[in-house]
């Protein structure tokens, strides 16, 4: 009844039986599981931490627990604790793409381009669609002074997701920056 709730949208009532539940099963798992999506889905990011945290106590192998709580540091600007998470979480299951580009864009944030740029790079390798790890490595490239570069990874991406709205941008600053500034704004 509860995950039926919660998936009709209805989070306090279906917070309040897995409170329920969860005063019956305080070790089970699934329950602190369902209440951290739901702070997250109602922008509670510190509740929704907590609940994450309160998981792990119970259970250390779930990378997209993991995954999720890099998330709320990464929104709270706490990046080395986003990177830790994101690194634990691809420590658990190496093969996620999203988790190697949540990576990249934490490593990026941090102006750690060299190991960004592997992040990003093995997102691709793991999914060659992945638009927006292309948007990645060519923000890095682009810092880098690299604008050729950035610039054939842009028309790759634009090639896979035409509607990808990171490309338009990226291109833009690559052609400001190159003093291209006709071109630069067709693309903002």
């Amino acid at each position: 009844m509860a995950i039926n709730l919660h998936q009709q949208g209805f989070f306090e009532k279906a917070e309040e039986i897995y409170l329920q539940l969860l005063e019956r099963h305080p070790e089970e798992k699934e329950i602190i599981y369902f209440l951290a999506l739901i702070a997250i889905e109602t922008n509670n990011n510190l509740i929704a931490t907590n609940w994450l945290q309160q998981y792990l106590s119970v259970d250390q192998k779930n990378s997209d627990v993991y995954y999720l709580l890099g998330n709320l540091f990464k929104e709270g600007k706490q990046f080395d604790k986003a990177i830790q998470a994101c690194q634990q979480a691809i420590a658990i299951d190496a093969s996620r793409p999203e988790y190697y580009n949540n990576l990249g864009n934490l490593l990026y944030a941090t102006f750690d381009n060299t190991r960004a740029h592997k992040a990003f790079e093995k997102a691709i390798i793991l999914d060659p669609n992945r638009t927006e790890a292309y948007c990645g490595l060519a923000r890095i490239l682009l810092n880098t002074g690299e604008f050729e570069t950035a610039i054939s990874i842009c028309q790759k991406a634009l090639r896979i997701n035409p509607n990808y709205f990171g490309i338009y941008d990226n291109l833009g600053n690559i052609f400001r920056e190159i003093g291209h500034l006709d071109k630069s704004i067709s693309f903002f």
